[in-house]
């Protein structure tokens, strides 16, 4: 391999460098997303529990909605995690 094609190649890999999404946006926006889902299932969980007033029990459980968060995202929020510096 040439100089050239060495240049080229380490150019080519600088550009797809550059358009990579930085690790901590994304973990930003993962740590975003969980907030959501938290409070959406708060909300949800109120309204089965309001409407769920006039429902048997078996009704009640049967139009639940959940949402599983992992484990692994504690209570995170966005501001938890680093700027990206690149």
């Amino acid at each position: 391999m040439d100089a050239a094609a060495v240049l080229r190649k380490m150019t080519e890999i600088q550009n797809l460098a550059a358009k990579l999404q930085c690790p901590e946006s994304i973990l930003a926006q993962t740590a975003e997303d969980i907030a959501k889902a938290k409070q959406l299932q708060l909300e949800a969980e109120r309204a089965r529990s309001v409407g769920a007033q006039g429902l048997s029990a078996a009704e009640g459980r049967s139009a639940g909605v959940s949402v599983v968060v992992p484990s692994w995202a504690g209570s995170h929020s966005a501001a938890d995690v680093p700027a990206c510096t690149s």
